[in-house]
């Protein structure tokens, strides 16, 4: 019912989401309230997104609400870690040594194994929250009885 809508408002000359860049990052910048997104490394992968999202998937409304939010909100977690990262140049010189990384296909295993690796105390996991919201970061001496753990 929503995309049908949108198919008559659209005909009726309404504006439908932008995802032009100017519009995602002037979002995402209100939101976060900074527009220094760092190194511009990004935009050449965001620009094909967008033009792939415009010119190949005949997104209905909702799709295009969707894109919009989800890409809006990956802007404006950029932001706030360039924010962090610039009032705190101490993490510059931390050093991560041997991540490890569980990748796989849907159904073989990998979220297992991501939880069987996360009960290890000596290890540390990112939780569902701070992959989407990776700032500020979660404080060590709080981390078990973070109230957002239940986000």
């Amino acid at each position: 019912m929503i995309n049908s809508a949108g198919r008559l408002v659209e005909r009726l000359g309404a504006k439908v989401p932008s995802l032009s860049l100017d519009s995602l990052h002037d979002a995402a910048a209100k939101r976060a309230g900074s527009d220094d997104f760092g190194d511009p490394d990004y935009r050449e992968g965001l620009e094909r997104l967008v033009a792939s999202i415009e010119a190949e998937s005949k997104t209905n409304l909702l799709g295009r609400v969707s894109a919009r939010t989800q890409i809006v909100d990956l802007l404006a977690a950029r932001l706030e870690l360039t924010a962090y990262r610039k009032d705190h140049p101490e993490l510059a010189a931390e050093k991560v040594e041997r991540p490890l990384f569980v990748l796989g296909l849907p159904r073989t295993g990998t979220t297992l194994l991501y939880e069987l690796l996360a009960c290890d105390p000596s290890s540390r996991s990112p939780t569902t929250w701070e992959l989407s919201r990776p700032c500020p970061p979660p404080l060590a001496e709080t981390y078990q009885t973070d109230p957002c753990l239940s986000c």
